[in-house]
């Protein structure tokens, strides 16, 4: 924002400038002529918010626009979810968002509320987080409504900064998935640069929700990924009209793991033809062994392993899965096996012979 223009800046947290970091951060801009204060504000509390307001107002010039960035996790599986942790996820988002909707100045430049591409494609053990997101996307479309400027940019993967980045192995974990876009951090300067500029025509309430950061099915395909099995409902229909600016791997020569795996699945029918597969299969036996292979091939498309270091006699969680692939997985066993796998039994004690066993029972190509 200052290296845009901005002078002034009213910076709001439950905490205010209380470390030394955000405190060098506020002298290293006041050296560049950047006044910016950064009192102690509950925004969840419409009284708290409503104080600063009017204490600064006669301190600083007209608010001309809001960025809200509130986030707080409470991470939980729904059913074990407690009713504490839910409202503390989702109160800055909700509460917080609602109340700097209603106590700030109308006709400002811009009203950007920084959301998350969970809110569309949901996240395990989020709901709480999902559901604040849902809301801010809501909101724009309702500020655009009322003839305010908005827009909720539904951030994806983003790599360089923030939890993503800064969380062991969920970098990792995401890419393997193929279905996220790296979203960097001059990407996302773009998107301020131009929602907070004032000349930029004001969007439709339905532009006013901005998704950012999810792969064509087309170019998941020429990375060696199988879309995902959402990615085929109506919603997302459009993203099947982009075409893929990627070369198409060579199964004949495969120069990775996840080549590798995207061979072995093609090979043994993994794709559109497993259901004919299936059910030309003479037996449970012979279904088992051909779906165990199809795992096989899949863990190690997702985790980036060569085919020979899966273990088809340990468990799946043994071979480095966790929530978050075990989700994917159980839809990709719905989808490609057409067996109702649940995620307990994905992350169970069942060997990947054991489970593959019990999708070749459960299997509707073969009943």
């Amino acid at each position: 924002m200052a290296g845009r223009g901005a002078r002034n800046l009213l910076v709001l947290s439950r905490s205010g400038a209380r470390s030394e970091s955000a405190r060098q951060l506020v002298q290293d801009l006041g050296v560049l002529g950047v006044t910016v204060v950064a009192p102690t504000c509950d925004i969840i509390q419409p009284n708290s918010l409503a104080d600063v307001l009017k204490e600064h107002a006669s301190k600083l010039p007209p608010i001309r626009g809001c960025l809200q960035c509130t986030m707080v996790l409470r991470d939980a599986v729904f059913t074990n979810m407690t009713y504490e942790d839910f409202i503390i996820s989702t109160r800055p988002k909700v509460f917080g968002s609602w109340n700097l909707h209603a106590l700030l100045p109308k006709g400002m430049d811009f009203f950007v509320l920084l959301s998350s591409i969970g809110g569309v494609l949901g996240a395990p053990s989020q709901s709480n987080y999902c559901a604040g997101n849902t809301f801010k996307d809501a909101l724009a479309r309702y500020r655009v409504q009322l003839g305010e400027r908005a827009v909720a940019i539904d951030l994806g993967m983003m790599v360089g900064e923030g939890v993503v980045a800064e969380t062991a192995g969920m970098l990792d974990s995401l890419r393997r998935l193929g279905y996220f876009m790296d979203v960097t951090p001059a990407d996302l300067h773009a998107l301020l640069t131009h929602y907070c500029d004032a000349a930029t025509a004001r969007p439709s309430p339905t532009e006013a929700q901005v998704v950012v950061g999810i792969e064509c099915p087309a170019a998941m395909e020429a990375k060696g990924f199988d879309p995902p099995y959402w990615m085929h409902r109506p919603y997302f229909r459009p993203l099947h009209l982009v075409e893929s600016h990627l070369p198409t791997p060579d199964p004949a020569a495969p120069s990775s793991a996840l080549g590798a795996a995207a061979e072995v699945a093609g090979k043994s029918g993994a794709g559109a033809d497993a259901a004919s597969v299936l059910r030309a299969s003479p037996s449970v036996a012979v279904a088992a062994a051909q779906i165990v292979q199809w795992v096989v091939a899949k863990l190690a498309q997702i985790l980036g392993l060569p085919v020979e270091e899966i273990d088809v006699d340990r468990p799946v969680h043994a071979n480095g899965i966790n929530s978050l692939v075990a989700v994917e997985l159980r839809n990709w066993f719905g989808k490609r096996i057409g067996a109702d796998v649940a995620v307990f039994e994905i992350l169970g004690n069942m060997s990947l012979a054991e489970l593959s066993r019990s999708a070749a029972q459960k299997t509707k190509f073969r009943n």
